[in-house]
């Protein structure tokens, strides 16, 4: 009965699903054949760190090596660390629980600056010293990768290495080092010094930053001269790196749920605010052929019910018009929709979007960064008014329903008039979409704060000041707070500036960081949890002024602290583009004009191939007779949720048996309506950390199905902890699963933990307390539904309270329920009355739903 360490916590936390690591395509290795175990270490949520494709891939790579074991590990909520740190346990990876600090490495995925405090949460609850500097030879070494690592300053102190630039190629490089490092023991400086001598690898500790007496970069001196920069990796051929198509399948809710797909990698757009524009050139596209072989594998893995197409500029990969409408008739059968992300206007037919339509009518996002064609010269948003009004009057004559805009404040020459502009611009729009006929029911404005970014032709450009984008973000608040028709999302300026600060820092900021995580700071992207007072503090005691950082002009000629990190983009390049925005003038996109002369002219014939297409693929995908009956057809499954499973919640059960489902291939039934749901109905939701084997699910399917090919492919299906028990075809006439039920049984297991005199001194005292239960008329329950208070009489519930054994270590009972008008009550709630709330708390407890009752 007793439960280890880690398990003990998954009952008093909240999300208890997001720290399982036994998702169906996870994958565990053994001790005894690994030769280098890495952990890959997202500084955010589960439920956003899981649906990062960079993250995914590594994990696939290192996988899918002999020898290599990756796993994986997301900073966890408050309530999970205060357990932790409760019991003295250190953060461990998901997969096999192992602590941070017994991995030979440990890779953070830097994804966005205000993830940076989040980081060093992390390294602390995995027992590893913060500082590079203090690492012993049996600490892990410490990595990061992601876009942060093109000016990864102001983290040098807390790590050895960054990977700059593509990870896919490198990480196999550092993982059969670390292998070869750990075989024959070596010192740690060694192991370092060989990671640094590959290409993409920055170990901080052998470059020296000096500093004028004005704070501005004097100098950064390589420790080994034969290496003064580091310049990124690339992976030249998309379709001939590995690629995951089974990726681990969450539980429970994602921000993203759904699969993501990269069809190609890099844009040449040339938006002067964009960093990924520059630090992922060149473009290199997936081949039709490749993306429909991941397609096809990955969908049958995982049951995914929506897949993504992922480009910086979907609407720019070279056959799109004719590969967006053939994916959708192809999958169209399994009802699984396609979207994309935002995409730009006059980059997609009208032939695309009907096709996207015809599936789901998913939102529709379009980035105009702002509101006058003078700003978009400036910014080289390439995109003319008449352009979005097309694509809006495409998207309203469509029948779209929802609709997204994305501005951009504060962007360098702006005024006050732009902000008006895009008040006016989004008027003008209203129009189109107020015309006859029209489905959209509002129209949602997404406002950023515009943010210098490193290696961008604008990183030498100052940021707004915190009261001027106050007064501009107060403007455009003024203008649409009376236009019902508008939803407008208003960011913190605070953060804004915050990642501003860290977007161009150096290595000075390390301090602040440490300083503010010691103050309480973490989850800083979280608009909730962010404490921006907290910062201020840091930066106040350590006299480093953010003005420095974001607010100054920086002359051109100046060093930057990123200057020895190389994208290969040419900073002559970024400097005649910075030029350029003053003049307000556009450069086209080379992919349809000449080269520009970027940097990487070189690689770019290497590597960029235009995608052929003919008719021919796409005939094949047309939409086809699904052959399906009319009549729906039904089974009913008895299934066993027991082991981790206990852990997912009701809804989340909903959406693994859907997925299992659409991984064998059945034709599943569904509702009507905007979002189509499966016909799946359970007799009654059972309890979070309740196992049971004797769970009822009724599902409906649109053609004929034996039930025994059902039970079969299902349990293939499954993750472990859910097992189809019984299958049976079930009559039109049946009764429903959750009116016919009539009462449940139940063995609870009870666990003393060292409080048995407190609560029972004998067998006789407690059954002395279920009798008094047994015997009384009413046994008041007071318990929150849907958020409001509901007082209940536990009397007419309890049809059975039998102690089954009692020990010195605890005792059981058979408990059985009645359903009371449509009704029900837990065996928790029981005990509670049983052995009081308080003592309750401390208690080990266990819940088996064995038998479940229906009337005929």
């Amino acid at each position: 009965m007793k439960k280890n360490s880690y398990e003990q916590i998954l009952m008093r936390v909240l999300k208890p699903a997001q720290y399982l690591g036994s998702e169906v395509n996870s994958v565990r290795k053994e001790e005894k054949d690994v030769k280098a175990r890495i952990a890959l270490a997202f500084p955010d949520l589960y439920e956003v760190g899981m649906a990062h494709l960079g993250l995914g891939i590594l994990y696939h790579i290192l996988n899918a090596r002999e020898g290599v074991a990756a796993e994986r590990v997301y900073a966890p909520d408050m309530d999970y660390a205060a357990e932790l740190e409760k019991r003295g346990l250190p953060l461990a990876s998901l997969e096999t629980r192992t602590p941070l600090n017994r991995f030979d490495a440990v890779g953070f995925t830097l994804q966005y600056e205000l993830s940076y405090s989040n980081i060093l949460f992390m390294l602390r609850l995995g027992k590893i010293p913060l500082h590079s500097a203090e690492r012993g030879e049996d600490d892990p070494i410490i990595i990061g990768g992601g876009p942060c690592a093109f000016n990864p300053e102001p983290l040098a102190r807390f790590f050895d290495l960054f990977v700059v630039g593509d990870g896919e190629e490198v990480m196999v490089e550092i993982a059969a080092l670390l292998a070869s490092a750990r075989e024959e023991r070596w010192k740690r400086d060694r192991t370092l010094k060989a990671l640094s001598e590959l290409d993409g690898v920055y170990v901080p500790s052998f470059f020296h930053p000096a500093y004028h007496a004005d704070g501005s970069i004097l100098d950064i001196v390589p420790q080994f001269p034969e290496k003064p920069f580091v310049r990124k990796r690339f992976v030249r051929d998309l379709n001939g790196v590995d690629y995951p198509t089974r990726p681990p399948i969450p539980f429970t809710q994602l921000v993203h749920n759904r699969l993501s797909l990269e069809i190609d990698r890099g844009c040449t757009q040339g938006c002067r605010f964009c960093q990924a524009g520059i630090i992922y050139r060149p473009v290199r596209e997936r081949s039709w052929k490749k993306i429909e072989e991941l397609l096809d594998k990955s969908l049958s893995s995982t049951g995914y019910e929506e897949f993504s197409l992922l480009s910086l500029s979907s609407g720019d990969f070279s056959c799109i018009q004719e590969l967006g409408p053939y994916l959708i008739a192809k999958y169209q059968e399994r009802r699984t929709s396609m979207s994309f992300p935002s995409l730009r206007p006059g980059a997609i037919s009208r032939e695309l979007m009907e096709a996207i339509r015809s599936v789901r009518k998913t939102g529709f996002t379009v980035s105009v960064e702002a509101g006058t064609e003078r700003l978009r010269k400036v910014i080289n948003k390439n995109i003319s008014e008449d352009d979005v009004m097309r694509t809006v009057s495409d998207l309203t004559g469509l029948g779209w329903e929802r609709l997204k805009f994305y501005f951009m404040v504060g962007l360098p020459t702006e005024t006050m008039e732009d902000i008006r502009e895009i008040h006016k611009f989004c008027l003008r729009v209203l129009k189109i979409v107020n015309k006859k006929g029209s489905r959209i029911k509002g129209i949602n404005l997404g406002v950023g704060y515009f943010v210098p970014k490193s290696h961008t032709p604008f990183q030498w450009t100052p940021q707004d000041p915190l009261e001027v984008l106050k007064e501009k973000m107060g403007l455009l608040w003024s203008l649409f707070r009376n236009r019902r028709e508008f939803s407008l999302k208003r960011p913190s300026p605070e953060a804004s500036l915050l990642e501003g600060v860290f977007a161009k820092g150096d290595r000075r900021l390390g301090a602040v960081v440490e300083r503010a995580f010691e103050l309480g700071c973490g989850f800083d992207g979280w608009g909730e949890r962010f404490r921006f007072d907290l910062w201020e503090k840091a930066f106040g005691e350590l006299g480093v002024a953010p003005s420095f950082y974001a607010h100054r002009q920086i002359p051109l000629e100046e060093k930057l602290p990123w200057s020895h990190i190389q994208t290969g983009v040419s900073e002559e390049y970024l400097k005649k583009e910075y030029r350029r925005s003053m003049e307000e003038a556009l450069t086209e996109d080379c992919r349809y004009g000449k080269c520009h002369l970027c940097g990487l002219e070189s690689t770019c014939k290497k590597v960029v191939a235009p995608l052929p297409w003919t008719g021919e693929q796409a005939s094949t995908g047309a939409a086809r007779d699904s052959g399906f009956s009319s009549l729906p057809v039904a089974v009913r499954m008895r299934f066993k949720k027991t082991g981790d499973m206990k852990y997912i919640s009701h809804l989340d059960l909903n959406l693994v048996l859907h997925r299992a489902c659409l991984r064998m291939g059945v034709p599943l039934a569904y509702s009507e309506g905007f979002h189509p749901h499966p016909k799946i109905a359970y007799a009654s939701a059972l309890s979070l950390g309740v196992e049971s084997y004797a769970e009822y699910a009724d599902i409906q399917f649109n053609k004929p199905l034996e039930a025994d090919d059902f039970m079969q492919g299902i349990n293939q299906a499954l993750p472990e902890g859910l097992k189809a028990l019984t299958v049976q075809r079930l009559l039109p006439a049946a009764a429903s699963l959750s009116n016919s039920l009539e009462r449940v049984d139940y063995e609870v297991s009870v666990n003393f933990n060292g409080k048995g005199e407190k609560i029972f001194g004998a067998r006789e005292d407690l059954e002395k307390a279920v009798e008094g239960i047994l015997g009384a008329r009413e046994i008041i329950l007071e318990r929150i539904r849907k958020g409001k208070p509901q007082t209940i009489n536990l009397s007419p519930f309890i049809k059975k309270l039998k102690v089954m054994d009692f020990t010195d270590e605890g005792f059981r009972l058979s408990v059985t329920l009645a359903v009371v008008d449509s009704k029900q009550v837990q065996p928790l709630d029981v005990l509670r009355k049983l052995v009081g709330p308080d003592e309750l708390e401390e208690l080990e407890i266990g819940v088996v739903k064995t038998e479940a009752y229906f009337r005929q």
